[in-house]
């Protein structure tokens, strides 16, 4: 299910960034739409802000609300910290939604394995042979000063390379292989 599969992402990536203590786009003819809600969100907006922005959102009893364009089927998850201020966003694709050209990277472990502490998202690109579909941001929780940024490069067997990035250097924080599901067994 590929809107299970964005949010299996997603919480992985919340879950080691915000666990652990550069700038680039996809080229895509749809770009806009698809990141028109989520860079209309901005951390430490307030709970009230973001309500203002769009026409409704759905609230989670986990303390986020997603917010979702009827037209594309893309939208944005923003996460709310106790005092209902953005502390992360993640970008929301609809099941429906135009997906398969997102899923254009060629991508294997062996790569990931080769990402390291400190490169630069050109760097990445580079090896990875193209940009990647940034996912998500967020606060660091243990260093509140630090934003942080997650892309993925996505296979069409949905497996895919994530790559966490320091905002504030602009480098790698962390990178890792997400193995496709085992889509048989459903």
């Amino acid at each position: 299910m590929k809107q299970g599969f964005l949010v299996r992402i997603g919480l992985v990536l919340v879950l080691l960034i915000t666990g652990c203590s550069g700038s680039g786009s996809i080229s895509s003819g749809v770009e806009n739409e698809l990141y028109n809600y989520y860079y209309q969100v901005d951390l430490g907006a307030s709970k009230d802000q973001v309500d203002d922005l769009f026409e409704s959102g759905t609230d989670s009893d986990f303390g986020y609300s997603t917010y979702l364009d009827p037209d594309t089927g893309y939208g944005v998850s923003v996460f709310y910290d106790d005092a209902n201020q953005v502390n992360a966003k993640m970008l929301y694709i609809e099941e429906d939604a135009i997906w398969d050209i997102y899923q254009s990277a060629e991508v294997e472990e062996a790569q990931a394995d080769q990402i390291t502490v400190g490169m630069t998202y050109q760097e990445v690109v580079d090896l990875l042979g193209s940009d990647g579909l940034e996912v998500m941001e967020t606060v660091d929780l243990e260093n509140p000063d630090q934003v942080v940024k997650g892309y993925y490069w996505l296979n069409q067997d949905q497996s895919a390379i994530t790559v966490s990035f320091s905002q504030n250097e602009g480098t790698v924080i962390m990178a890792s292989f997400i193995a496709a599901e085992n889509t048989e067994a459903e």
